[in-house]
């Protein structure tokens, strides 16, 4: 006779962090749609952007919805840190340099956060592993000294 498991497969903390996630990510996503389709923006595109939707969500998760998820699902703060520095400096700091320079991005920052996803991945796992060996030695550390 089969006997359900003890603790649940699909914890209700996944589905919510992983729905907030993608939820942030399809938002940014329409609002840097929101900016390339308004008549002033100097930026082009050369396809409908909503034949890129989907995909531009999907890299926007790897950006923006892997440091909700590692957050909210298992405390790491420091990959939204690192989010928020890699948001600014693209949004912010970028366009303030060129303008500093003189010279002007054929192509804006938002674009940047979208193709070098797999790389902010990559970074926002080996902070949270960083962060979670840090803690662990500094708990080591102070469970020693007690």
């Amino acid at each position: 006779m089969m006997t359900l498991p003890a603790k649940p497969i699909s914890s209700p903390k996944w589905g919510r962090s992983v729905g907030l996630a993608v939820s942030a990510s399809a938002v940014y996503t329409m609002v840097v749609y929101g900016y390339l389709a308004h008549p002033s923006s100097q930026y082009s595109v050369p396809e409908p952007l909503w034949l890129r939707f989907g995909w531009d969500v999907f890299l926007a998760c790897g950006t923006i919805g892997v440091p909700i998820v590692l957050w909210i699902h298992y405390g790491r703060k420091t990959p939204f840190v690192i989010m928020c520095c890699i948001l600014m400096f693209w949004h912010i700091g970028l366009p303030v340099l060129t303008s500093l320079s003189g010279k002007a991005l054929d192509i804006g920052g938002f674009s940047f956060v979208f193709m070098l996803a797999p790389l902010h991945v990559i970074l926002y796992l080996l902070a949270a592993q960083l962060e979670r060996d840090f803690r662990n030695s500094l708990f080591r550390i102070l469970d020693e000294s007690l």
